[in-house]
């Protein structure tokens, strides 16, 4: 069966940074909200159980706060980092997607995945690149200078028309 749409994009280390920009502008708030609102839970704890005597477990409540804001402020740092490094950024993976009526294929040196329109979580539209959920950290790219069939228009009448509220322009 012949693709409606085919896009061939390289995931590059520009595209990542550009990537991790726009989850930070889409999402960021949300990670500083729950840390900010559990660091004032822990100081509420911790001080009141200093100001009535509770010296062993305030310090053990400390000693939890001290790493939970370690961990808040260390690990998505790490993470991106560990991705940055990873093969498919530093050798610049080379993705086609093909674009079916009830899913899309992925090829790639790797190998190949089909994937079902509703097992997508989001879709996001930016100036440059669609990027495709597949849950909250997967994310697909698709650059939008690299549509070897369809035009970017149509492919985004044909996502809106099968994500519905699931579609975003940002």
């Amino acid at each position: 069966m012949k693709p409606l749409f085919q896009n061939k994009t390289t995931l590059s280390k520009n595209i990542y940074i550009e990537l991790l920009a726009f989850q930070q502008k889409k999402f960021g708030w949300r990670y500083t909200v729950y840390t900010a609102f559990f660091s004032l839970l822990f100081i509420l704890l911790i001080s009141f159980l200093f100001a009535n005597h509770y010296f062993a477990q305030g310090f053990i409540f400390f000693a939890i706060f001290v790493c939970f804001s370690t961990y808040q402020f260390i690990q998505p740092t790490r993470k991106n980092t560990k991705e940055f490094h990873s093969d498919k950024v530093q050798n610049n993976l080379v993705n086609t997607y093909s674009f079916y009526k009830n899913y899309f294929v992925i090829k790639n040196t790797m190998g190949s995945d089909k994937i079902a329109y509703y097992k997508l979580y989001r879709v996001f539209e930016t100036k440059n690149y669609f990027y495709l959920y597949l849950d909250k950290t997967n994310i697909l790219v698709l650059d939008k200078s690299g549509f070897l069939l369809g035009t970017i228009q149509d492919f985004k009448r044909f996502m809106k028309h099968k994500m519905w509220l699931k579609f975003k322009e940002f």
